[in-house]
């Protein structure tokens, strides 16, 4: 029907008609299947314009989709709901719809932006903004939905007291793309405060300059963020962390959760903060710039892995006392150099374990580089290096966190490209291309490192030597980055079970600290000397 008219739904060429009908009229026709097929999928174009409710306007009455249907404005239309009392809702998307998209629209001063109550659906928000003004409460609220997909490529949700929310125990939902900023209590929120939601997924996304956490796992379980950026997140009402501000970028408790492969920068309060919560993976993350890293309250079974975490103005790895650490495994994570900040209370640890640490298990503590801790000592797995950063935290190809832990089986780093690239997986977030340093032999030394000290690569044969005779072997002096030919060493005897600290030639500098040494034994096993 050329220049469209109220008897049907439209063309791009021909769009309906808004001299008489409404955007609510459009809905009803395909809803009721008035002189349409009753089931099927269908298309509104929209023309230019706001729709408002008001005289001659959308009528105040909720705007239910119960169709396939793509609605489309080009980027020139505006849906407002300044004024509704019943259109509250932009779009309600009913059960039995499988695919719908919304693109190209400006949906401004609802509540609630769009709320999903389906299974099985794709719902695809694109080129679309969902502004909710000073009142909105929820910009996307899923409830009770099962298996939906959201695409929200170039969409995003700001000005919400809740940017995303899913409850009402919905599970296995996947959201994709789009930015969450501004909104006020959380850029995502799934509530388990009746029935807990399970298996959200939650990929690819910026999560930024929101006033409360950016990510809330509240009660539910198996619910993950990945592949995206949480960043300055938690600032509070007054961009400084106000009373918004308890938790961090993400906070996941009284339930389990994930969080991998993803940039959290710059939050206020914790990058990942856990609080009863049990089990908790963080997984291939660089955590950059917050308060703390990852703070652990009260939890249980947490594994945190593959991690780099740096530049944390409190701790890198900050363990309440209350959690199970006899469950923690902390596996290749780069903890290294957390920064002082004037407003602290003393110089940060990288790793920072409250109460008693005599319950770790330290089998499940390896092939970390950790720089400053309060700990006694770790394996000798771990390193204590400089991990020789490039500017992006990638590593040097001289890092000696390069295929430095036992990682062998297929995985991925935070970028996604495969791992492992060399021998074995590296430390930290970052798998490397290069392949580490160089190792002619095969012998797991490299060759940079036997050339600087026997000027050879025949001199040593196996990790279990000891060149220097100083008890301590050949493979556990390349891990600590000490010398291997040099007998001086100095061995903290009280408690027994600490560590070693070496140094090159006739001097000693100690480089680190034990917080609960009675006495320090200084010995040189060439000279039988003792101090």
């Amino acid at each position: 029907f050329e220049g469209g008219d109220d008897d049907n739904v439209g063309t791009p060429r021909f769009p309906l008609s808004t001299l008489h009908s409404t955007l609510h009229e459009a809905i009803e026709r395909i809803n009721e299947g008035t002189d349409l097929p009753p089931d099927g999928n269908y298309s509104v174009y929209v023309a230019p314009g706001t729709y408002v409710v008001g005289t001659e306007g959308e009528p105040d009455a909720p705007l239910m989709i119960e169709q396939n249907v793509l609605i489309y404005g080009d980027g020139l239309v505006t849906l407002d709901g300044a004024g509704a009392q019943e259109w509250a809702t932009a779009f309600s998307i009913s059960p039995g719809v499988s695919n719908v998209r919304l693109e190209g629209l400006a949906i401004n001063n609802f509540k609630t932006g769009v709320q999903v109550t389906a299974d099985a659906a794709c719902v695809d928000i694109i080129e679309t903004t969902i502004d909710g003004g000073a009142a909105g409460i929820s910009g996307l609220k899923l409830l009770e939905s099962f298996q939906v997909t959201v695409d929200m490529t170039q969409s995003t949700i700001l000005n919400y007291d809740n940017g995303i929310e899913v409850h009402e125990s919905s599970a296995n939902n996947v959201f994709r793309n789009g930015v969450l900023s501004g909104n006020r209590i959380y850029g995502i929120r799934v509530n388990g405060t009746r029935e807990a939601p399970a298996d959200n997924r939650f990929e690819k996304m910026n999560i930024i300059d929101n006033e409360g956490p950016g990510v809330g796992f509240l009660a539910g379980f198996g619910n993950t963020v990945s592949d995206s950026l949480i960043a300055r997140n938690n600032i509070g009402i007054s961009g400084t962390g106000g009373d918004a501000a308890g938790y961090g970028g993400i906070v996941i408790q009284n339930g389990s959760g994930v969080v991998k492969y993803s940039q959290i920068l710059d939050n206020h309060c914790a990058g990942v903060y856990a609080d009863e919560t049990s089990p908790v993976e963080i997984a291939g993350n660089l955590i950059r710039g917050n308060k703390e890293g990852i703070r652990l309250g009260f939890t249980a079974n947490a594994t945190v892995m593959s991690n780099t975490i740096t530049g944390n103005a409190e701790a890198g790895l900050f363990v309440e006392v209350g959690s199970t650490v006899s469950t923690l495994t902390m596996l290749y994570n780069i903890l290294y150099e957390e920064t002082y900040q004037a407003d602290t209370s003393a110089e940060p640890f990288d790793l920072h374990v409250e109460g008693d640490t005599a319950d770790l298990d330290y089998d499940k503590l390896q092939y970390n580089d950790v720089g400053t801790m309060n700990i006694p000592w770790l394996p000798a797995t771990n390193l204590s290096v400089d991990p020789a950063f490039d500017s992006d935290y990638s590593l040097e190809p001289a890092s000696l966190c390069i295929n430095a832990t036992d990682g062998v089986s297929s995985g991925r780093d935070i970028t996604g490209a495969p791992r492992p690239q060399g021998t074995s997986w590296d430390m930290g977030a970052y798998e490397s291309s290069v392949g580490g340093p160089t190792d002619t032999d095969g012998d797991g030394f490299s060759d940079d490192w036997e050339l600087e000290h026997f000027q050879s690569l025949d001199t040593v044969s196996e990790p279990g030597a000891d060149q220097d005779g100083d008890g301590i072997s050949d493979w556990n002096e390349f891990m600590s980055g000490t010398n291997p030919a040099s007998p001086v060493s100095v061995a903290i005897t009280d408690p027994a079970a600490s560590p070693y600290f070496y140094q090159n030639q006739n001097s000693i500098s100690l480089a680190g600290s034990s917080a609960y040494a009675k006495t320090i034994t200084i010995v040189n096993a060439a000279a039988g000397f003792t101090a």
